[in-house]
C-alpha cells in the first residue's frame, strides 16, 4: 500500500509539472509581435537596410542586401508626420531628393501613394516595412529595416 501511493503521489507530480510546462512553453511572447500602432509610427527613421528578392515568370530568382548607414554620402529616411504626411529623403552621392507623400494603415498595412500594400512592425527602435508584388508570373519583395532618430 505504501508503494502505490508513493507511486501515485509521483504522478500526480509528474503530471502536474507536464501541465505547467505544456501551458508556459505555448505561450508567445508579446516582444516578438512588435507594435502595429499607427501612433508608434510618427518621427523619423533612418534606413539601415534594405533587402530585395524577386523571382521572374522565367525561374530566374536572386537577392541583394544593401546596408546603410556607414556612409554619410548615401542615406534614406522615412518621416512619418500625424497630418498623415510622409516625407521621403535621400541622397546618394550628389544626387538629393525630398518628396512628400502621403500615408494611413489599417491593422498592420501601410498604405502610401509612394508604395501600396505594404506592412509594417516596430520592435523598440525598429521599424520593419515589407513590400510585395506579383504580376504575370514575376514576384518581388522589398524589405526595410529603419531605426528610429532620437528627437
Amino acid at each position: 500500500m505504501k508503494k502505490l501511493k508513493f507511486n501515485l503521489a509521483a504522478l500526480l507530480c509528474l503530471c502536474a509539472l507536464l501541465t505547467a510546462t505544456t501551458f508556459t512553453s505555448c505561450n508567445k511572447d508579446d516582444d516578438d509581435s512588435g507594435s502595429t500602432d499607427p501612433q508608434d509610427l510618427i518621427g523619423k527613421w533612418n534606413l539601415m537596410e534594405e533587402k530585395e528578392e524577386w523571382k521572374d515568370s522565367d525561374g530566374e530568382k536572386g537577392n541583394e542586401t544593401y546596408k546603410y548607414g556607414n556612409d554619410p554620402n548615401i542615406w534614406e529616411t522615412w518621416t512619418f508626420k500625424e497630418d498623415g504626411t510622409l516625407i521621403i529623403e535621400w541622397v546618394d552621392g550628389e544626387e538629393h531628393s525630398k518628396r512628400s507623400w502621403t500615408w494611413s494603415t489599417e491593422k498592420n498595412k501601410l498604405k502610401t501613394n509612394y508604395e501600396t500594400g505594404g506592412t509594417f512592425k516596430i520592435n523598440g527602435n525598429t521599424l520593419t516595412v515589407i513590400f510585395e508584388y506579383k504580376d504575370e508570373g514575376d514576384w518581388e519583395k522589398e524589405t526595410y529595416i529603419f531605426k528610429k532618430v532620437n528627437n
